[in-house]
């Protein structure tokens, strides 16, 4: 069975997912998607807190646009990118005090959002 996502490029990976800019077949656009690795309590956790987000709806958490999975394993795509990637801003050198302040404002404002649900 094919896939309905063709990867064109990896973005990022980590310890728990990888993530990729892909073209949809059923959409025909292009879109980043984060392919989950297998972790050893299995992905039940990782999807029920990826359901959460997903309903969370706010500006400063990532939008996912769609959670399920295929015959290559569990995956959320997610919506347009906005801004710099966290680590970016950070490997370009300290932060000022205002500049912090507004990312520890928008990370709590996130968090906060996730957790209410």
């Amino acid at each position: 069975m094919a896939t309905r996502f063709t990867t064109l490029e990896t973005l990022d990976e980590s310890a728990s997912s990888i993530l990729l800019r892909v073209k949809d077949a059923s959409s025909g656009a292009e879109a980043r998607l984060r392919r989950w690795k297998e972790q050893a309590g299995g992905l039940d956790a990782v999807e029920k807190t990826l359901h959460l987000v997903y309903e969370a709806n706010n500006p400063h958490v990532e939008e996912i646009v769609e959670v399920g999975s295929d015959d290559v394993g569990f995956y959320t795509l997610l919506g347009p990118e906005w801004g710099e990637p966290l680590p970016k801003v950070l490997a370009e050198g300290p932060l000022r005090v205002e500049e912090f302040e507004s990312l520890a404002d928008q990370v709590v404002a996130g968090l906060a959002a996730v957790h209410e649900r």
